[in-house]
């Protein structure tokens, strides 16, 4: 942990060991589910992404565990691991025309 995630952690609270706490709970019960897609993700269980669902429950560690099991769920349920690795057809045409970044309009219509 580190940067301004440090400035988010209350008075009286180690940020350390709730981070540690967090990370055994989602390496039990309150993890992605065994052999799932998700499961084989490693970024879905680092510090980085832990800590912000900490920082989004004020470092409350059961509620943190709670938002992270749902948010597992809703990847599970809606099969985002693959639709991730899935490609579209229209992929090439768009990279063609918009090397970038398909960001918008301007005031006359154009792409930005």
């Amino acid at each position: 942990m580190y940067g301004a995630s440090l400035l988010t952690i209350p008075p009286g609270v180690d940020g350390k060991a709730s981070l540690e706490e967090v990370k055994r709970r989602v390496a039990g019960a309150d993890g992605p589910a065994p052999n799932s897609a998700e499961a084989n993700v490693p970024y879905l269980r680092s510090d980085h992404f832990l800590v912000r669902f900490l920082i989004a429950r004020q470092w409350n560690v059961d509620k943190a565990c709670v938002m992270l099991k749902d948010h597992y769920r809703w990847l599970a349920d809606s099969k985002m691991t693959a639709l991730l690795e899935d490609s579209f057809p229209e992929e090439e045409v768009i990279k063609r025309y918009y090397p970038q970044a398909y960001h918008g309009l301007d005031k006359k219509g154009r792409p930005v």
